[in-house]
């Protein structure tokens, strides 16, 4: 996998990303916003709001963007798991050379098998854009 203005993903879980010199804590910092996939492209766009006072990057939005999908797999929610933990990254990882896992605290999860993984953090001199 390709990995474009983001560090190379390990296969230990993980909550951060470092992008631009920065970690980016998409656990505590981050409220998941969706995703989009454009099948003719093979593009898969996730977004998050974002806003961490502790680490001085004012509020925006920031996206793992996947690169000539292969493949695609969406899990189900924890039904007992309260609505509020929908939006929480549990942890990411890589689980093989090409394939990304993305999980959420309600156990929703993305396995996504693509050539390259982009993040776009969008920010100027620390700030989001």
């Amino acid at each position: 996998m390709i990995f474009k203005n983001i560090k190379p993903i390990g296969k230990s879980p993980d909550i951060e990303i470092e992008s631009n010199k920065k970690i980016w804590d998409l656990h505590n910092c981050a409220d998941f916003n969706g995703y989009q996939f454009d099948q003719d492209k093979a593009i898969l766009t996730l977004s998050w709001d974002y806003g961490c006072d502790h680490d001085n990057i004012s509020g925006g939005n920031v996206s793992l963007i996947c690169y000539e999908v292969k493949d695609l797999n969406i899990s189900e929610k924890n039904p007992n798991v309260p609505r509020s933990e929908d939006n929480c990254l549990d942890h990411l990882c890589l689980i093989s050379d090409n394939k990304i896992l993305i999980k959420f605290r309600s156990g929703q999860s993305f396995e996504i098998e693509c050539d390259e993984l982009e993040f776009d953090c969008g920010t100027t001199n620390g700030h989001i854009a």
